[in-house]
């Protein structure tokens, strides 16, 4: 019998912050493909490190929404949440072994980034970056760093430079570190990425 969690529906704006919603996420083969393109990127370099973006095109409930949740979660790397990563991540074993690996180092590694889910349309994607980038902050218990962004006026496409918050890379790392006495949550390493 098929329990009811595993068919849950997931909306990546809403359900950033409640992880416990992702604990279902059964990863495919078409998963670990985008998993890949992630992680790897081209020449095996990151491609959130290379700043590009992915287009993902489906059918509705082919899990675009809860896989990008998930990984949205392992970009984020919160201490939080480690347990939900774990347990998707042992089931990336029977789909893609190699991939489980490239999942494992992301999820120990030394870096913590923010995820900025945006979903639907927006009359203003400035301020719905912004909006974003203030829901991610408040997640990452970074509310007193996101002032600066909160007092930015973000009605015009000129205004979305200044919406970048890598200044914040070395205050995510050590609010971390305070929180949970965790050895990975120094300055090295975290940082901060515009998604």
């Amino acid at each position: 019998m098929v329990q009811a969690a595993f068919l849950r529906s997931i909306n990546i704006q809403l359900d950033a912050g409640h992880p416990e919603r992702f604990e279902h996420f059964r990863p495919t083969s078409k998963s670990a493909r985008l998993f890949s393109s992630l992680l790897l990127g081209k020449k095996r370099s990151s491609v959130f490190e290379k700043g590009n973006a992915i287009f993902v095109v489906a059918p509705y409930g082919s899990g675009k929404s809860i896989t990008a949740g998930y990984l949205g979660y392992l970009v984020a790397n919160c201490p939080e949440v480690a347990e939900m990563l774990g347990l998707v991540e042992n089931r990336l074993t029977g789909v893609n072994p190699d991939l489980r690996e490239q999942v494992a180092r992301r999820r120990t590694a030394q870096r913590w980034e923010l995820f900025v889910p945006l979903y639907g349309h927006a009359s203003s994607a400035p301020a719905a970056l912004r909006q974003g980038l203030l829901d991610a902050m408040r997640r990452a218990a970074l509310g007193r760093q996101a002032r600066t962004i909160a007092a930015l006026d973000a009605t015009r496409t000129d205004d979305i430079p200044a919406l970048g918050c890598r200044s914040h890379s070395r205050k995510l790392g050590q609010r971390r570190q305070e929180d949970y006495g965790d050895e990975r949550c120094g300055d090295q390493g975290s940082s901060v990425d515009q998604m």
